[in-house]
């Protein structure tokens, strides 16, 4: 039976599609994936001025993982997601659209209603494979960037 957790979008847990023509940023995603494999990065923060290319990055990224069959869970956030529970409910949704072996993993898991719950964080970092990483990335409407906020 799955937890309980607000309805999420399909289309707030789908890496989206790289447009056609986009130039590929070979070096960059190189360093991703030696930040994912070499250093074990577990949690990782994007972030730059809106139209910098953060999304195209990570989902070209995103979906070269996808093609070698790694499982990618994709959260696309927005204000709405700004509660604890629907923050949640869109983690959880996203690591369930990762693949069968996630879904099972998460499936019974309930979204918290407040932050700090430290057993529900437990549960998560349990129920995800090795080597798994979070990508955080936010856009700035200033340069240079402030301090990351937290969430």
């Amino acid at each position: 039976m799955a937890g309980s957790r607000a309805r999420i979008l399909r289309s707030k847990v789908v890496v989206p599609c790289v447009p056609p023509g986009t130039v590929a940023r070979t070096t960059l995603g190189d360093r991703l994936e030696a930040l994912l494999t070499r250093d074990g990065s577990p949690v990782m923060l994007v972030t730059g001025p809106a139209g910098f290319g953060k999304t195209t990055l990570l989902s070209s990224w995103a979906q070269a993982l996808q093609v070698v069959g790694r499982p990618v869970a994709w959260c696309s956030l927005d204000e709405s997601d700004v509660s604890c529970f629907r923050f949640w409910s869109t983690v959880l949704t996203a690591l369930e659209a990762a693949g069968p072996e996630l879904q099972g993993r998460v499936r019974h898991l309930s979204a918290p209603q407040a932050a700090g719950d430290v057993d529900f964080l437990t549960e998560v970092v349990d129920a995800s494979p090795a080597p798994t990483s979070c990508w955080w990335w936010r856009t700035c409407t200033t340069w240079p960037a402030s301090t990351p906020s937290r969430t």
